[in-house]
Order: C-alpha cells, then structure tokens, then sequence
C-alpha cells in the first residue's frame, strides 16, 4: 500500500484591527471621569505576515465600520488639512413630489369645495383645467364652483364649454337650465 501525501491545513487568522490614532472629540465631564479611571488600551501588534497575505478576507463589517468612523472623526477635525464636505442640500435629499394628474387635482377640488373652502376650490379646478383643458368634468366642476362663488359670468362660461364637450351628457337639460 502506497502512503498518501500528508496535507497540512493552513488557518488565516483574520488581520488585527489597527489603532489609528488622530484627535479625540471633546468628552463629557462623565466620560473623562470614567476615563481616568479606566485603564489605558492595551497597545496592538501590527499583523504578522504570512505566505497568504494576498488571500486574506476583507475587513469584517464591524473593523469597517471602526475605520469609517475614525476617518470621519479626523476628517471634522479642526486640526486636519482636510474640509468635512459641505451637507446636502434639502432640495437634493427630498425625493421629487409625485406627478399629479387631473383626476388627483379635481378630487382636492371637490374636497375643498365639499368644506366649504369656495375659493381654494376653484383655484384647484383651474389647476385641473391647465392639465386637461378639454375635460367635461372639469368646466362641470368649475361651473358649480364659480356659481357657488357668486361669479356667474366664469359658472355659465364653463357651463357652455361642458356643455360643448358632452353635448349628450345625462344631465346636460339641466345644465343647460342653470345657464343665464
């Protein structure tokens, strides 16, 4: 019988995390007080070198996080040559508002007009009309919003324009009844 090659296994040990000394940000009296008692940190090795150097994994999520935040720190440092980058601006980190359609902007009408607000009202439903001027339901909503407003003239205008764009509309005698 033939002997089998020995096989070693090799176990990496994952590097040690580095200290990376920089500027300290100011402590709170509680925490220097708990630091003159704590014991100073134990000094850390630097990591040995292996044959395997090339293969090792990459920093764990935790000594990422440490790096990352240690870098921050420096970075805001009134002693570094470098400038924290200036914040977003508000309109930048706000997502864009939703596109709204004619059917959205007719419904806040309706909305505002069902409490009362006339004036609010109406101007929703020219809105409405800017974003579909050919719509029956809306010279509709208009008519009743400025006759209600106490403005005939613009209620039987929009009243004719509905009654031109659905001539054969269920309720068109009775709109054609309201107009003066």
């Amino acid at each position: 019988m033939s002997a089998a090659p020995a096989v070693t296994a090799a176990v990496i040990a994952p590097p040690a995390p580095v200290a990376v000394r920089g500027p300290a940000p100011p402590a709170s009296p509680v925490a220097r007080a708990a630091a003159d008692e704590a014991p100073p940190p134990a000094p850390v090795a630097p990591p040995a070198r292996d044959a395997h150097a090339k293969r090792r994994a990459p920093l764990t999520r935790t000594a990422a996080t440490a790096a990352a935040a240690i870098l921050a720190v420096d970075s805001t440092s009134p002693t570094s040559p470098k400038s924290a980058p200036p914040p977003p601006a508000a309109a930048e980190a706000a997502p864009p508002p939703p596109v709204r359609g004619m059917r959205e902007v007719l419904g806040e009408a309706e909305k505002l007009l069902a409490q009362g607000e006339v004036g609010d009202a109406c101007a929703r439903g020219e809105e409405a009309n800017k974003l579909a001027p050919k719509s029956p339901q809306v010279h509709k909503f208009l008519g009743k919003c400025y006759m209600r407003a106490g403005r005939t003239r613009e209620a039987n205008d929009n009243y004719k324009q509905y009654l031109e764009l659905a001539p054969t509309a269920a309720d068109a005698p009775f709109v054609k009844s309201m107009i003066k």
